[in-house]
Order: C-alpha cells, then structure tokens, then sequence
C-alpha cells in the first residue's frame, strides 16, 4: 500500500501536525507514505515540496473535489 498525504505545511498548526505525525506512524509500521507540502519546515525525508504558485491551491482543490466526484464543494467558479 503507497499513502499520500497532501497539506500546506508539515509542521505548522494542528491539522499539519497531525499529517505529519500520521505519515511518520505509517511509515515506522512499513507503509511507504509520503507528505506533500507548500511550506517545508523539518527535515523529515518523507516530507516533499509541492511546486505550486499561490493562485495554484484554489485550482488543485477543484481538480481533486471533482475527480472524487465532490466538485460541488469547490464553491463557485471566479472569473
């Protein structure tokens, strides 16, 4: 089993913390898991930056709600 874990940060606030520290626990369990971050912020080996431009986060959103078949939660398209 591969996991992904995708955040904006790797350490900096609660929900960071805890992608962190559950990719850290599946990997001491030998799950190969990954994290994917904007702001790198440890030297963790299993954490990676996502080369992505501010405007990008918005865009990602809806490409990943829509192909989970939940772009109804991306809100309204801006023009």
């Amino acid at each position: 089993m591969r996991v992904l874990s995708i955040s904006t940060s790797d350490f900096k606030g609660g929900a960071a913390k805890v992608a962190f520290y559950l990719t850290k626990g599946l990997r001491e369990r030998g799950i190969e898991a990954d994290l994917h971050v904007r702001d790198v912020t440890t030297d963790a080996p299993f954490v990676h930056r996502l080369p992505i431009r501010e405007a990008a986060p918005r865009s990602l959103q809806r490409r990943v709600l829509g192909r989970l078949g939940l772009g109804h939660l991306a809100g309204p398209r801006l023009a």
